[in-house]
């Protein structure tokens, strides 16, 4: 995903409770911003973090009313993504993933990433 990194070079939405090496900090970290959101369900259930500076108005536009309640309420449980200079990575903690995991994984990371081009589209 090239063209988000313009527009957001790095943006992590991670799901709360999910243990992350930003539990633990070492000193070489690179900076970051909360994002805060008015759908209180989404700041329950993710932590959405972004480069400093970010363009707030380009990520609200991103996390559209329709991609909240998506994110909010029909993600797959465990689903968290991780948009960093261009690269995309969906991850769900499982502890033995079957297909149909893997598949709602799969699902989950190519919406984010068509929600993400259309947005860098426009």
């Amino acid at each position: 995903m090239p063209l988000s990194t313009a527009f957001a070079p790095r943006l992590f939405c991670v799901r709360r409770g999910r243990r992350t090496s930003d539990d633990e900090y070492y000193g070489f970290e690179a900076r970051h911003s909360r994002l805060w959101t008015e759908s209180i369900a989404l700041n329950q259930r993710y932590s959405i973090l972004t480069s400093p500076y970010q363009d707030e108005n380009w990520l609200r536009q991103l996390f559209s009313p329709a991609f909240v309640e998506w994110l909010a309420a029909e993600a797959p449980p465990h689903f968290s993504f991780e948009l960093a200079y261009g690269s995309l990575l969906g991850s769900c903690e499982a502890g033995d993933a079957i297909a149909a995991d893997l598949a709602d994984l799969a699902a989950a990371t190519v919406r984010v990433a068509a929600r993400i081009a259309g947005e860098c589209e426009e």
